[in-house]
Parts: structure tokens; sequence; C-alpha cells
């Protein structure tokens, strides 16, 4: 057993996990016993006790703060310095929240009772996002990542327009494949396409030039964005590109996608 003593601490490292009884002379201890300790399968997967913070044991067994602690480690349990570090930290934790009145136990003021869904996680530092209830608001689509939904020309129901500006603010790389492009239509998700790329957020477009439909216009406004590319295909003579295809990347991995029209 290794033992280091600084004032009304000890920090003790065994070989396994009942050096700890012997090292104190005693069978029993702060409800747990040598005699189950002894009878444990312990090996470095699995143990009786891998780290122990407690008082040094009294005959009396009645205990105040100013009285003596130990921290012991199950040297056999820890593989690296790291994990060795890593107990020893973990256990003075025990001290520190018995120490200063946190209940161990977790009483129910401290956890939430109220139940709540994650939306979102975003990182508050040099974020850049003054109003975090707004910013979510702008970014989350209406629809769920676990149902589908048709979307329809008409009125009724969410636009498609509405869910794409989201899912643009919400992407780490944006990738559309249509046949024409208009201005009318890229002039909608101006903002959202410009604050996306200046971010660093990665846009590739794939249109073509068929029927003449694209709008010269929306390709000079998307070629001048950054992080942009545009592919534009003139093979017309033996392509008829109709497709409707908008995708959201994230590094989360939580894509997106948007399939429409036909080939």
């Amino acid at each position: 057993m290794i033992e280091i003593k600084r004032n009304n601490y000890i920090l003790l490292l065994g070989e396994n996990p009942c050096e700890i009884f012997k090292y104190y002379s005693i069978k029993e201890m702060h409800g747990l016993n040598i005699y189950d300790c002894e009878k444990y399968q312990n090996t470095k997967d699995d143990a009786y006790i891998w780290g122990w913070a407690n008082y040094v044991p009294k005959e009396n067994n009645i205990y105040n703060k100013k009285d003596e602690r130990f921290v012991f480690i199950n040297m056999q349990r820890c593989g690296n310095d790291y994990q060795t570090f890593g107990g020893v930290f973990h256990e003075l934790m025990h001290h520190s929240l018995e120490m200063h009145n946190y209940n161990m136990d977790f009483e129910e003021d401290i956890i939430a009772t109220e139940a709540k869904i994650l939306t979102a996680i975003i990182r508050k530092i040099d974020s850049g996002i003054v109003d975090f209830e707004k910013h979510l608001k702008e970014i989350t689509p209406y629809t769920r990542l676990s149902q589908s939904e048709l979307f329809t020309g008409n009125n009724a129901g969410v636009s498609l327009e509405s869910e794409i500006r989201k899912e643009i603010l919400s992407s780490d790389e944006v990738c559309f494949l249509v046949s024409f492009i208009k201005w009318t239509g890229i002039r909608i998700f101006e903002r959202e396409l410009i604050e996306f790329t200046n971010r660093g957020g990665k846009l590739r477009i794939i249109t073509t030039s068929y029927m003449g439909a694209t709008d010269l216009k929306a390709v000079e406004f998307l070629s001048g964005l950054k992080n942009t590319e545009i592919k534009v295909s003139y093979n017309t003579d033996n392509e008829r590109l109709h497709a409707k295809a908008y995708l959201f990347l994230r590094y989360t991995g939580f894509h997106t996608g948007y399939i429409g029209g036909q080939l």
C-alpha cells in the first residue's frame, strides 16, 4: 500500500480492493466489509471497490467534518496514469461535495422535474448570437426528422420556402440539383444564402441551360457568394434534366433532404 498524508487527508494506493480493510485492521466500515471483498472476483475489469472516499474509521462511527478522511484507489483497475489521476480527482470530488453541504444523492431541486426536448446544441462563446431563443426559431424547421412531409403548390400547410430558409441557416453544407435557376426563386433566399456562405458554409449547385430558362442574374449572384461552386450543363440535346433536389448536410450527421420533380 502506498500512502500519502497531507493534514487531515490521506491518499491510499493499493493493488487490490481488500487492502483498505487490512490497512485499517478492520473487518467492516461504512457499509462495506472484507468478507464480501475477498469473495468477489476482483479483476482489472471489475472489482468490489475501484475507488473510495470516506472518513478514516472510528470505533464509535460518529463523524464530523473536521475528522480525518481517506481516498483509496484500487490500482488493479487503473491501466494508466490518466485513469489513476482521474480516479483520485473523482473521489476527492465526493469529499468536496460533502464538505460544502451538497447533497450527493441529488435532491429534486437540483434536477429539473419538467422534461424538455433538446432541440439544438449551440456554442455560446464567440457565436455572435445575441438572442438564442429567436435564433432557434429562425433555424428550426416546422417539419421533423421523424416524419416525412408532402409539399404542394397550394397555400395549405407548411411552405417549402419557409423550410428551406431554416434549413440553410442550420446547415454546414448545402447542395442544390435543379433543372434551371430563376432570379425570382433565388432572391427569396438571398439573405440566408449570404449569411450561410459568409460564416463558412459550403454551397454546391448543379443546374442546366435546359429550355434557356436559367437566369444570368441568378447565376452571377450565386457565383459571387463565398464558398460556392456552380456547375451548369449545356448538353441539352442529350439530357432532359428536370430534377429538383435540395440536400442539407451537417457535421452532426443529422442531414435532411427535399426531393421533387421528375427525370
